[in-house]
């Protein structure tokens, strides 16, 4: 798939699904319901602390492609600083009072994101 396929593939369907530490069943359920509901773009993070493992992504991301030929499947990279997961696992939801988008609704180190 080329550059301008994938363009064209965004400006038809307006909306990509990022799908990240899934099993192989919770993906293929999810593409499918997707499927259903006219979702044709989605993408398969790797994860930086292996979980599920490269390998294990990549065979995902095959299986999603072989069973959905209808779909574009894209592999994206999740990847964390060790800071970064700390500070997460401390403000583990947005419902936590202490997190900083619980209060004002947007991400401080991104304050002009829509």
């Amino acid at each position: 798939m080329n550059r301008n396929t994938v363009i064209e593939a965004i400006e038809k369907h307006k909306i990509i699904v990022i799908l990240r530490g899934l099993t192989r069943d919770q993906l293929i359920n999810t593409a499918e319901a997707m499927y259903k509901g006219g979702i044709r773009l989605a993408e398969v993070t790797y994860d930086s602390l292996g979980n599920p493992s490269d390998e294990e992504t990549a065979a995902n991301i095959r299986a999603l492609a072989e069973a959905f030929p209808g779909m574009h499947i894209g592999a994206g990279a999740h990847r964390r600083g060790r800071r970064e997961i700390h500070h997460l696992a401390r403000h583990q939801s947005r419902r936590d009072p202490a997190h900083p988008r619980a209060r004002t609704g947007v991400n401080p180190r991104f304050p002009d994101a829509v």
